[in-house]
């Protein structure tokens, strides 16, 4: 489940922790309506002020961050899983946006490869997925060298920079074009 973690201020500020989890995959009215509920059973009258003060399953966007860009967050979290997100927000500065793009643009998918296969293995998954490059189409005498062909391949294309690899755990790795 993502959450979040909102804080009353007014009872933080008086050295009261009183707070709630609310699921960040809702909509942002629901998020809205959760906060204002929990401020409601302040033991502090009249609170208005919140912050998130913390992320389960949930990228860490700051205390202060809206709920317009908690929910674009949870979203993303949702369709491409906590690791695309995590490594993809950062690179683009906590922008969901900017994120969502990237991730359309330039991600190639999750590969796994043999217990202690490396990059070159998972590109080489990913030709093979991708059905980019077909045993068939390669001369007679060239198919029995397959492997090394595409072997070969995959590392010129790694060093050359046409791809980039992000290793998740062991033998799974996240493929993106540069």
């Amino acid at each position: 489940m993502i959450q979040i973690y909102v804080a009353c201020l007014a009872s933080y500020n008086a050295g009261v922790l009183h707070g709630e989890w609310i699921d960040a995959s809702q909509n942002e009215n629901s998020i809205d309506h959760a906060i204002e509920l929990m401020l409601e059973k302040s033991p502090i009258q009249g609170a208005e002020n919140w912050a998130i003060h913390d992320y389960d399953g949930m990228v860490d966007l700051g205390e202060y961050a809206s709920i317009e860009t908690v929910v674009a967050t949870a979203e993303l979290i949702e369709e491409h899983g906590y690791f695309v997100t995590a490594y993809v927000m950062g690179e683009e500065g906590n922008d969901p946006d900017s994120a969502k793009e990237r991730i359309e643009d330039r991600y190639l998918g999750k590969y796994e490869t043999e217990l202690f296969g490396g990059e070159v293995d998972a590109l080489m998954a990913y030709y093979e997925q991708s059905e980019q490059y077909d045993q068939s189409e390669l001369p007679e005498w060239a198919r029995p060298h397959y492997d090394a062909i595409m072997r070969d391949k995959a590392e010129d294309d790694l060093s050359g920079g046409e791809f980039h690899l992000e290793f998740e755990s062991v033998g799974v790795y996240h493929i993106f074009s540069n």
